[in-house]
């Protein structure tokens, strides 16, 4: 894996978190997009794809250990998305959709820092 693969995936991490921190309702219309078994797939493969990215770049970043960690932490989530019922999948992202404009603009912040940092570990 290369940097660029690393900076779109940053990318991915830093425009929802930019987006929840300046219009949280735009972030929530367009979450509610994978409320079907489809978008529930679809949020799935992201994250096994986010975490098999973090994995194979892991040994070019300035703490393979630790972006390791994370890629399994991405891999999980993923395979945890996977199993679950829809039913449970649903009532998720409505808890989520329920939480205050300011905690969803809180987690915009840690998603913008997240992919920040990921990038200054390259």
């Amino acid at each position: 894996m290369n940097f660029l693969a690393i900076a779109v995936l940053a990318l991915f991490l830093v425009l929802p978190g930019v987006t929840a921190l300046f219009v949280p309702s735009s972030l929530i219309s367009f979450s509610k997009r994978f409320l079907t078994s489809k978008g529930k797939i679809y949020a799935a493969g992201i994250r096994l794809v986010a975490g098999v990215i973090l994995w194979f770049s892991a040994s070019l970043s300035e703490d393979p250990e630790l972006i390791e960690f994370f890629a399994i932490l991405f891999i999980v989530g993923g395979l945890i998305t996977l199993l679950i019922k829809l039913e449970v999948f649903e009532r998720l992202l409505s808890w989520f959709f329920s939480w205050p404009q300011l905690g969803i603009r809180a987690w915009g912040m840690v998603a913008v820092a997240f992919g920040v940092w990921l990038i200054s570990m390259y």
